[in-house]
């Protein structure tokens, strides 16, 4: 897992993909902000909480 802190843009995602780009065999599950598919590849990008909600479950918000 890999975590970039900033605010929402472009350039944050493009932060965090790079630290990310070398797992070929993965895919990014996100919500529909245009960002995303700005900078992830289209054929590893998957919009769609249904495989994030167990992980969101642990993260809880301070």
């Amino acid at each position: 897992m890999a975590w970039v802190v900033a605010g929402g843009s472009a350039a944050a995602v493009r932060r965090l993909y790079s630290k990310l780009e070398q797992l070929s065999e993965c895919l990014f599950y996100t919500d529909d902000w245009d960002a995303w598919a700005n900078v992830l590849p289209a054929e590893r990008y998957v919009i769609g909480k249904k495989h994030t909600t167990s992980t969101e479950q642990d993260n809880p918000r301070r």
